[in-house]
């Protein structure tokens, strides 16, 4: 079979053949093949305080989506108030 080359009505871009497709699908969305790594990190993220944190996931396949939690906060009551703790464990 041959390789089709070319852009569907669907706004589909892209190469096929019998094994496999690539190619970008809309918006920057890109379908993979079976030769794509697997993101094998984590999916479930606490955020930190001053601290960037980076999934390394670019090109890679993602068998679910990323939860982000809820950023910790919590109080504390003292003779003069309240003391607020964002992101940070008491």
């Amino acid at each position: 079979m041959s390789k089709i080359i070319g852009e569907l009505n669907a706004g589909i871009c892209g190469s096929t053949n019998t094994a496999n497709m690539t190619g970008t699908i809309g918006n920057g969305v890109v379908k993979y093949d079976s030769s794509t790594e697997l993101y094998t990190g984590e999916y479930d993220i606490v955020p930190k305080a001053a601290e960037e944190q980076k999934l390394p996931c670019a090109g890679k396949k993602m068998e679910k989506d990323v939860t982000v939690q809820k950023v910790p906060y919590y109080e504390t009551s003292n003779d003069t108030g309240i003391t607020v703790y964002i992101a940070s464990e008491v």
